[in-house]
C-alpha cells in the first residue's frame, strides 16, 4: 500500500476492502485541488486593499510589528510567485 494513502484510512476517508481504482483516482484528484487551492494566496485580491492601512490601524507595538513583519512575508511571498 501507498505509505500516504495510510491519511485516508487513518481518517475514515477511504475503506480498506478492496481496490477500487475509480475511488482511488477521485480521492487523488480531490488531494491535488485541494494543494493547488492553498499552494495559491488569497491575500491581497482586491486592487484597493491597502493593507498599510491595515496595520496602522493596530494599536499595541507589538502587534503592530507581528503585521508588519506577517506583510513583509506576504509580498516576498507574492514577488516569488510572480518570478
Amino acid at each position: 500500500m501507498i505509505e500516504k494513502f495510510q491519511y485516508y484510512l487513518d481518517e475514515r476517508l477511504a475503506r480498506k476492502t478492496q481496490a477500487d481504482k475509480e475511488e482511488a483516482k477521485s480521492l487523488m484528484r480531490k488531494a491535488v485541488q485541494r494543494l493547488e487551492y492553498i499552494k495559491k494566496p488569497h491575500y491581497n485580491s482586491r486592487k484597493d486593499f491597502d493593507w498599510n492601512k491595515i496595520v496602522a490601524l493596530i494599536y499595541s507595538k507589538e502587534a503592530k510589528q507581528l503585521a508588519e513583519e506577517l506583510l513583509a512575508q506576504r509580498r516576498k511571498e507574492q514577488n516569488k510567485n510572480v518570478r
